[in-house]
């Protein structure tokens, strides 16, 4: 993971939230960069010398961090981070060790407040930053930082209106002693005070090198000052109990959607700042989504101009952000907006409509009281006094809202922040004077840091309460956990001890019969006469998209679906309904219920190696059956290997292993077998590499050098004329599948140039090397597997650019995220499918529990091997370009493998089919081990 530790020059905005970046040192691979350009500004660069790559020293607090190359003291520049949340001008200037003049580079905001600027100078040897705020262009100094005895000293000017504000927020009327030792934290914020008070915050002391020619080597090891180290505060006890807390899931995108307070974004920093502190490896992601001057209906209904933004609609909004949790904080200008506010009623039902449309995708909601109007106490603001009703007009609507509770238990699925309370008792704890402002507030409104972390706590504790809240998934025990049940009206159970399985539509008659084949292996006998009747049915009433339903009652049982392909997952319920009879030793019974549910995700994968370890054609089945009871939509079979070639190809027929191959008529009737299951059987047939078996098989064919023994020679036409049969072949055997896997990962290029169709081939292609012959292959296999009607799968094998470009409309299979990241190929214009080493190899002992599985998620990537980029972890953006994953079982023999994969694939089948449902592990294990005494009995059944 890659962390960006300076920020190393000051940006004054309207917006307060631009931060110019000049040096990043890239804690992964030890590099720094420099010269960026940010917000159409230009190269960034120093006295006009550009920032060269190379050594870098950082201090951030009082830690020193020491890089790959010392640099000497006199040649180091310093610099201060700030924000200005307010609307000033800003210059800018970072003045070299050896140069103590002041030079202004200006940035060109301008403002009504007239001209401003802001410098920071060193003296001789580097031993000091200092920093100022000039108002009349003669320097004010502010705030001092020794290096050398790391002590702060600060001073103030007394012309010019310009105060110093310490950070309690008391004018500093008197110059401090200079050189005197203040504690850290007491200078962590500065306040400017002119007409009104503004708010200039220090966020990190910096120290990076100088442009490359300015440098002065030092030998490697050279010492470096060592200061003492800063006390790690530890987080509030709001913040900490969202960071302990076992529900915070990889990955969360937390939306806070509000106003100004939010838009200014420093309680959002606040907690952005706790994760990358405590817990990095959580990838936790803070959207802000404040809106300057909105009211509660400038949120639900957009606003097409206000002071200069525009928003979408809340729903719409929301389907772009998709956030796993919401935080709704929103109200102040609903009271105190002329020409807009709005009435308390109307407000309310803005509020529940907010709500409501954060609910519909079982997000959790934070709904956040208006906090304060003026910082007097006891009703002294009349505006403020208005607060006390529009707050209890939140909490009201969002525990009345359209869908804040789950259906059948009530559980609240909305927690009540009520920071109008927090700030209540603190302004009365702090607020002696009965000051208008200047406690929480800068101006009665807007945040101090003092009332940006009582936000922030107030906050994170609220959110640690909501995705702590149960979610009911029923006691029924199916995996994945479907989004609708219903009791059906009536008290008994449906009796499945005879049974007569219909399809009225000769098109669903291979499902009927496997539903009937099903029932049977867990004890029902089939009665055309007397035997209950289920009945299977396509309905496109039943929803757009991906749909099904299982009703059952005691004299009837309907499964139904939107296509004829969904229907087997309604069938797979119907089958784990099963499990608590057959437990209890009962007559095969369900309960009378209704399931309306569908998947999330198409692409739901398991793939097995049967090349390395041979499979019998059972245990194919079970792996069938185990896909179908959890509605994998795929499962891939890796056909091909250096180890054996199990394909049974008409046109080549020695290249397949003795003992360790299938008949096409044990391929075709494993598909059939797989179709009338909803499971769709995807063919792999690996190359250009990884294919030992094609050169051992048939040298004078495919063989390119006698120092190869696993890459074709794919400079030859006749070998690629092969590969085109093999794979129409493959694919009118496995004629349901719209996917076909060409493998093209790992593929030794050391010896194809020894073929003497190596240099012709380069010369036919157009192209330099055999890299570039490689790519060449891949995009010409990729465009025979399109002319039989399929997409095409890769691996993630080929790199970053050259000279011929990898189509787009190829979907790469990204698991190493070594070759070729997953983040650079969204970047790139990929689609791709997530099969990240970490948790989803299953590889005999390397493999990763359930419990691991159970908490990843789709965008995420992971990697065992310390030091590789995904080893951090790599949370990449949400997007439809990640179009589900697959969970891959390597080199395991068939007596290992259903019972590796019979606790990971369900807890991998949830993840993707229920990707927003919250439910610790522990229910996710009852629920599996409910279903588990039907799974193994159908399993026993495969014959």
């Amino acid at each position: 993971m890659k962390r960006l530790l300076c920020v190393l020059i000051v940006a004054f905005v309207w917006t307060g939230r631009v931060r110019a970046q000049l040096v990043a040192y890239d804690e992964f691979d030890g590099s720094a960069r420099g010269g960026w350009t940010q917000s159409g500004l230009g190269e960034w660069a120093i006295d006009g010398a550009r920032l060269e790559r190379g050594a870098l020293v950082t201090v951030e607090g009082n830690h020193w961090r020491e890089l790959a190359h010392p640099v000497a003291r006199a040649t180091v520049w310093y610099a201060a981070t700030f924000r200005m949340r307010a609307p000033l001008t800003g210059h800018a200037s970072i003045v070299p060790a050896t140069n103590r003049s002041s030079q202004f580079s200006e940035f060109g905001f301008n403002s009504a407040y007239g001209a401003t600027g802001f410098v920071t100078a060193a003296s001789p040897g580097g031993r000091r930053i200092a920093t100022g705020f000039d108002a009349t262009a003669t320097q004010t100094i502010l705030a001092r930082y020794d290096l050398a005895s790391g002590t702060w000293s600060a001073w103030a000017s007394a012309g010019d209106g310009l105060d110093l504000v310490d950070a309690n927020g008391c004018v500093a009327r008197e110059p401090l002693v200079e050189n005197a030792p203040l504690a850290s934290d007491s200078l962590g914020f500065l306040y400017l005070t002119k007409s009104s008070r503004q708010e200039l915050e220090v966020e990190r002391l910096a120290l990076a090198a100088t442009a490359r020619e300015a440098l002065t080597p030092v030998a490697a090891g050279t010492p470096t000052q060592a200061l003492a180290p800063e006390p790690v505060v530890p987080p509030s006890a709001g913040i900490a109990a969202l960071l302990a807390s076992p529900d915070v899931r990889i990955g969360e995108r937390i939306a806070c959607y509000g106003d100004s307070i939010t838009w200014q974004g420093g309680w959002i920093d606040e907690l952005e700042k706790a994760f990358a502190r405590h817990a990095p490896e959580k990838h936790v992601v803070f959207l802000n989504r404040g809106l300057n001057g909105a009211t509660s209906t400038d949120l639900r209904d957009g606003v097409d101009e206000l002071f200069g933004q525009s928003r979408g609609e809340f729903v719409s909004e929301l389907a772009k952000d998709r956030p796993s949790l919401v935080v709704i904080f929103v109200g102040v200008n609903d009271v105190s907006r002329e020409l807009a506010k709005n009435s308390v009623d109307t407000y309310a039902t803005a509020i529940a409509e907010l709500v409501a449309a954060a609910d519909r995708d079982h997000r959790r909601v934070v709904v956040c009281t208006p906090a304060v109007i003026g910082e007097r106490k006891h009703g002294a603001n009349p505006r403020d006094a208005a607060l006390d009703e529009y707050a209890l007009a939140a909490m009201h609507a969002a525990w009345t809202s359209d869908a804040p509770t789950d259906p059948e238990t009530g559980v609240l699925r909305v927690a009540i922040c009520n920071l109008r309370g927090a700030f209540a008792r603190e302004l009365e704890r702090l607020n002696t004077d009965d000051r208008e402002s200047g406690v929480l507030t800068y101006d009665g409104v807007h945040m101090l840091p003092a009332g940006n972390a009582l936000i922030a706590d107030e906050i994170a504790s609220s959110l640690a309460s909501a995705i702590a809240m149960p979610e009911h998934t029923t006691e029924l025990g199916l995996v994945p956990a479907p989004r609708s049940v219903e009791p059906t009206p009536s008290r008994y159970p449906a009796q499945l001890a005879l049974v007569d399985v219909t399809a009225p539509n000769r098109a669903l008659e291979p499902q009927r019969a496997a539903l009937e084949a099903e029932l049977v292996a867990l004890g029902a006998k089939v009665d055309r006469e007397a035997g209950l009747v289920i009945e299977l049915r396509t309905d496109t009433t039943l929803g757009f998209g991906d749909v099904y339903r299982l009703a059952t009652h005691p004299t009837r049982i309907s499964v139904s679906a939107t296509r004829a392909e969904l229907v087997p997952y309604a069938s797979a319920d119907l089958l784990q309904l099963c499990s608590a009879a057959l437990d209890g030793g009962d007559a095969l019974s369900v309960p009378a219920v209704t399931i309306l549910d569908g998947p999330s995700v198409d692409f739901r994968a398991l793939m097995v190696d049967v090349a390395r370890k041979p499979h019998s054609l059972r245990v194919l089945k079970q792996l069938v059956e185990l896909c179908h009871f959890y509605k994998l939509r795929y499962l891939q079979l890796h056909l091909t290997d250096d180890q054996a070639f199990t394909f049974p190809s008409i046109a080549f027929p020695e290249l397949v292993t003795p003992e360790q191959h299938y008949t096409q008529a044990e391929l075709r009737e494993l598909v059939a077998y797989a179709d009338a299951r909803g499971v769709v059987l995807i063919p792999e047939l690996e190359m250009p590499g990884h294919c030992g078996q094609l050169v051992a098989r048939r040298p004078e064919l495919f063989r390119a050098s006698p120092l190869h023994h696993a890459t074709i020679d794919f400079a030859n036409p006749a070998v690629v004329a092969a590969m085109e049969t093999l794979v129409a072949e493959a694919c009118d055997v496995f004629r349901s599948s719209p996917w076909f896997h060409i493998g093209g990962d790992e593929c030794d290029l050391a010896h194809v140039a020894d073929s003497p169709h190596f240099a012709p081939a380069l010369a036919r292609e157009g192209v330099a090397n055999a890299e570039e012959l490689y790519r060449k292959f891949l995009v010409h296999m990729h465009a025979v597997v399109k002319r039989h009607g399929k997409r095409t799968l890769v691996w993630e094998g080929f790199a970053p650019g050259g000279a011929v470009e990898i189509p787009r409309d190829l979907v790469v299979v990204a698991y190493e995220a070594l070759y070729y990241p997953p983040d650079a190929l969204l970047r790139d214009g990929y689609t791709i499918v997530n099969a990240a080493w970490k948790p989803l190899y299953v590889v005999n002992d390397r493999r990763w529990s359930p419990r691991e599985i159970h908490g990843w998620n789709r965008f995420l990537w992971q990697h065992f091997i310390e030091g590789f980029p995904a080893s951090r972890g790599i949370q990449v953006e949400p997007t439809d370009r990640v179009l589900g994953a697959m969970l891959c079982a390597w080199e395991q023999p068939e007596s290992r493998e259903l019972e590796s994969l019979i606790e990971r694939v369900p807890a991998f089948a949830e993840r993707l089919w229920r990707p927003k449902l919250r439910v610790d592990f522990a229910d996710f294990e009852r629920r599996r081990l409910a279903g588990a005494t039907a799974l193994a009995k159908l399993l026993d059944g495969v014959r």
